[in-house]
């Protein structure tokens, strides 16, 4: 068994979901296509708009609509497609998500029950992307104040791993459920799109390295989350997300009631040509989720990790950087343990 999981303790939402005009399109995308590819969402006859609305009032009134105030889990069902050796391989997988606040997030993508990646993150804490599927499996982890140093894990072929890795510090933005800043900050703003068919809300994430973030919000008066775009603090892409369908869950004690991307196809940047096309089937409301869920020693420990590659090189020493060679010391997970408080 990989992945750890703690008791459910929690209440179904009722779901209501809103398809968009765009899913048939997005069903249709061969696989390989860049995030630069997507259907264009802001096509059509231009529309003249006048400046921009606030940032702080945007936000406040997205945060307000479209993002989940307290923890959450879902069950969700999809692909993963990603190159290897030159070839497109495609899988049909389950995946487990839980969200526990701003920054902190599990996701676990499993096939027939067997975990193949795990991706998470916690505030102040690590992030970590864990390939169950390598022999031995590895793990890539850093600091999510810290952005990794020019290189740090380079001579490592880490594949899927490595495109993945930038976007799990910033999942729950990738993802749509976590709410956005709502001081503008440097670089952050709103802008109307180049057709004026959508309204852009960009700002920077400071306490995860200084990810760049940009939501791409409808112009109905919902502020519904369309596409999300994830920089790099030097610029270059990470990731692009696209929302395929909503959920207006209406269980909870949240007013008024949050749409959320029920459907979402992630496209990451990287020569793998990572995609993870998600629909959400079960979302709960949840009072506690298990701390471990977001402790990357602890995942590391439960998928058998025996091979980690330091992104920040002094955040974790006491963790393997290189394949152990033989025996059964060659993983100690009670020697991680500290590392996740480490400052």
């Amino acid at each position: 068994m990989t992945g750890v999981s703690g008791p459910r303790a929690s209440a179904p939402w009722r779901l209501r979901r809103a398809v968009l005009p765009v899913v048939a399109a997005l069903l249709a995308l061969a696989g390989g296509c860049k995030s630069s590819e997507l259907p264009d969402l802001d096509a059509g006859a231009p529309i003249a708009r006048g400046a921009a609305p606030d940032y702080g009032t945007v936000a406040a009134d997205h945060n307000r609509r479209a993002t989940v105030a307290g923890m959450m889990s879902a069950d969700a069902v999809g692909t993963l497609q990603w190159m290897e050796n030159g070839e497109q391989r495609t899988e049909q997988v389950e995946a487990k998500l839980y969200y526990g606040g701003p920054g902190k997030v599990h996701l676990a993508v499993r096939k027939l029950s067997q975990t193949l990646l795990i991706l998470g993150s916690k505030p102040d804490g690590l992030y970590f992307a864990v390939d169950v599927r390598a022999k031995p499996p590895a793990m890539r982890v850093g600091g999510m104040r810290q952005w990794p140093q020019a290189g740090a894990g380079g001579s490592a072929r880490a594949g899927t791993l490595a495109s993945l890795t930038g976007v799990a510090r910033a999942l729950d933005d990738v993802l749509g459920v976590a709410p956005v800043p709502l001081e503008a900050g440097t670089l952050a703003g709103t802008q109307w799109s180049t057709a004026g068919n959508l309204l852009g809300l960009s700002y920077v994430r400071a306490d995860r390295g200084g990810v760049k973030v940009r939501r791409w919000l409808s112009t109905d008066g919902q502020l519904r989350l369309l596409q999300t775009e994830l920089f790099a603090p030097t610029g270059g892409p990470l990731a692009t997300s696209r929302v395929q369908a909503f959920d207006v869950l209406t269980g909870g004690t949240q007013s008024p009631p949050p749409l959320l991307p029920a459907a979402i196809l992630i496209a990451v940047e990287g020569a793998e040509q990572v995609r993870i096309d998600l629909r959400l089937v079960d979302v709960r409301q949840e009072a506690t989720l298990n701390p471990v869920l977001f402790d990357a020693a602890a995942q590391a420990e439960a998928a058998g990790v025996t091979r980690l590659i330091d992104l920040d090189g002094t955040k974790v020493p006491e963790w393997p950087t290189t394949t152990p060679t033989a025996g059964p010391a060659a993983a100690q997970p009670a020697a991680v343990r500290p590392a996740e408080t480490k400052k």
